[in-house]
């Protein structure tokens, strides 16, 4: 049965299966193409699109507008999918080479308030970076994010995509040139950002 949008939201807002299966259904698959533009993989696009319908479900808030549902399900989808994210670059060789940059400035502090001080700015500089990752072309995004996240090659990234190694190189240039002057980091976290988009 199709509803329109205020029988939908009073659906939903009621707690009934309908309202939430029709809200599912509705969005699901914006909320899924919104995540894979952020360059993740299928299979990862679709665990953070179902885990934010889940987040949904478990929040049973009701909302003035259908619109606020889309609106809550982007921002969770938008904050799970730069979680995801960082975990892996912090588990990754990006956090080596952040603490290679840094290493030498830090010998004589405390190392748990060498530790913390770094996650939160590890954390401050994947959340910069990934916003401004958001406004780049479609094509430079894909390639930026074949590299960054996923640690691919520009061999790799050309016959995925089959264009030209050049067309790889010259891509990861504008986009690690849009980052240079976008984010307000210091001179170490710039040379970190560049790391991942180097040939």
């Amino acid at each position: 049965m199709v509803y329109s949008d205020d029988e939908l939201l009073q659906l939903y807002n009621d707690g009934t299966d309908r309202g939430f299966n029709g809200v599912y259904e509705k969005f699901w698959l914006q909320i899924y193409h919104y995540v894979l533009r952020l360059g993740l993989t299928v299979e990862d696009a679709k665990d953070i699109t179902a885990d934010t319908f889940i987040k949904l479900f478990k929040k049973r808030k009701t909302f003035d507008q259908l619109q606020n549902i889309y609106a809550y399900l982007l921002t969770t989808a938008r904050n799970g999918s730069f979680d995801f994210v960082s975990r892996n670059i912090r588990m990754g060789k990006l956090i080596d080479e952040l603490e290679i940059h840094e290493g030498n400035q830090y010998e004589e502090e405390d190392p748990q308030t060498t530790a913390s001080y770094n996650e939160e700015v590890v954390q401050e500089t994947i959340r910069a970076v990934l916003e401004e990752i958001e406004k780049l072309p479609n094509q430079c995004r894909t390639i930026f994010m074949l590299a960054f996240l996923h640690g691919k090659s520009n061999p790799e990234i050309a016959a995925q995509l089959n264009i030209q190694e050049k067309t790889v190189r010259n891509q990861k240039h504008k986009a690690r040139q849009h980052l240079r002057m976008t984010i307000p980091l210091r001179n170490w976290l710039k040379c970190w950002a560049t790391l991942v988009v180097m040939a």
